[in-house]
């Protein structure tokens, strides 16, 4: 082998060892939420929404390559709904599974999550989040949004745990903000 091939084979393989490949992840936004007994022990019925057009959570840009995708097997649906039970539960409700007949129900729409690492080095890492609530208390409803956007910069490749808890952050921040204090009191009210 010539000096010329083996510095061309030693560029593709440094190329091919850059490139970001696609990653499964697992999610668990985990709200923090400063307590509070405003909810006074109410019920309050919960569920999540995905109303994402795409499955994808992101990509991972690549310079040469397609961009790679950011997955789950998770349902989000279920994550989301989990969540506002804990974020609920710090405020004093006492949040449980879905019943559309129940007086007080709240409803938590994942309308949005766009993750993207960038190729630059160092890489930019952004999570845009949009979440949309409706929340029921007898014949009164009260609906409300929130969008989040959560911005890094890391000096290496994030691996399959770094982006689930990067991304997992993100919702639990999106989720603190769109359960504000006029919705809480809304689910509280006799």
């Amino acid at each position: 082998m010539n000096l010329k091939t083996a510095l061309l084979l030693l560029a593709c393989l440094l190329i091919t060892a850059c490139a970001q490949t696609g990653q499964q992840v697992q999610l668990k936004p985990e709200p923090s939420m400063t307590e509070s007994d405003i909810g006074d022990g109410v019920e309050v019925v919960v569920r999540g929404q995905d109303a994402r057009s795409a499955r994808n959570l992101g990509v991972l840009e690549n310079r040469l390559s397609d961009d790679a995708p950011v997955t789950t097997d998770q349902d989000l649906a279920e994550i989301m709904g989990q969540a506002a039970i804990s974020a609920l539960e710090q405020q004093g409700f006492n949040p449980e599974r879905w019943d559309g007949a129940a007086e007080r129900r709240l409803t938590v729409t994942l309308d949005l999550l766009e993750h993207r690492v960038s190729s630059d080095m160092p890489r930019k890492v952004e999570t845009r989040i949009a979440l949309s609530f409706e929340a029921h208390n007898g014949d009164r409803r009260l609906r409300g949004a929130s969008r989040h956007t959560r911005t890094d910069q890391m000096s290496y490749r994030p691996g399959p745990e770094d982006t689930g808890e990067f991304i997992s952050k993100a919702l639990a921040s999106g989720l603190e903000r769109l359960l504000n204090e006029e919705m809480l009191r809304f689910l509280a009210l006799p």
